[in-house]
């Protein structure tokens, strides 16, 4: 739940993006400290306005934060007291990019409700306001919450390799519109994928045909200002980031732009395409000794 500008029926103190109160302040200072196993948040409400005040003390409204966290579709609504709060999500729960969006919400029916930090606007007018109504918003906050894990040098966690049972398949598919980049292959070549992988020997002629075109197509993508938007907070782009940044370079627009996809993707993987050609010949060489 990402926090907008919209019009509501009766009045709400938003200073980031209305003017309905007076001389008000709200919002719901955030602190957040990231262990291993868990995000630490530390919850303390800011609010200037004693009608807000008289509600909350007469429990007809609560501070609240919603947290959001897209990647992991965790959810949570959590009740703030006035003297603040602390609260732990397990590390496991979260990933990316988290959402805090801090609200007063009237927790009973109120029935003419007035404040006299209405601005003049609604001046001696009364709102029957119903139980669930946000009567304030504050600004929204954000962390980034990343696995310790997300390293391209640990392949299947940004990597996943599936069968496409479909006939008329013929070529392959890299769709990297999900947390990782998925390669499909026609059934045929799954299967004979799965046996190579299970062989050390080919493991960097796989790489090459595989994870090098799929990498290439990510650089490319990301030169796009548009994907680039879109594709930042996956994993597979974090992981990429990381990997691009050990090399020694800057992961913005402008230096992916300037770099060629093909030689980076190589850098990443470590060469692994002279390494297959060596392999090849390694392969062909135990072939000939065999006969």
């Amino acid at each position: 739940m990402r926090i907008k500008a919209k019009l509501y029926p009766y009045p709400v103190l938003a200073p980031t993006f209305n003017n309905d109160y007076v001389d008000s302040d709200f919002n719901i200072e955030i602190i957040s400290q990231l262990t291993p196993n868990e995000v630490v948040l530390n919850f303390v409400p800011i609010l200037s306005n004693k009608g807000l005040k008289k509600l909350i003390n007469e429990g007809k409204a609560n501070f609240i934060v919603h947290i959001e966290c897209a990647l992991t579709s965790y959810r949570e609504i959590i009740k703030i007291s006035e003297e603040g709060l602390t609260y732990k999500i397990p590390a496991d729960k979260i990933e990316g990019v988290v959402y805090l969006c801090p609200f007063i919400i009237a927790t009973q029916d109120i029935n003419g409700y007035v404040n006299e930090k209405f601005n003049e606007d609604y001046s001696n007018t009364a709102f029957d306001i119903e139980k669930g109504n946000i009567l304030a918003v504050g600004q929204e906050a954000s962390f980034f919450a990343e696995k310790e894990n997300d390293d391209l040098s640990n392949v299947p966690s940004i990597f996943a390799v599936t069968e496409v049972k479909d006939p008329e398949r013929k070529g392959i598919v890299i769709d990297n519109t999900g947390n990782k980049i998925n390669i499909q292959l026609p059934e045929k070549e799954f299967t004979q994928f799965k046996i190579a992988m299970n062989n050390p020997a080919t493991m960097s002629i796989i790489h090459s045909m595989i994870i090098i075109p799929a990498l290439m197509k990510c650089f490319e993508d990301l030169k796009n200002p548009e994907l680039f938007q879109q594709h930042i907070d996956k994993r597979w782009a974090r992981a990429i980031k990381k990997a691009v940044k050990k090399l020694g370079y800057e992961f913005d627009r402008e230096t992916i732009l300037s770099l060629n996809s093909f030689e980076i993707s190589q850098k990443i993987m470590d060469n692994t395409i002279c390494r297959g050609i060596i392999d090849i010949q390694n392969i062909a060489k135990l072939e000939g000794d065999d006969e």
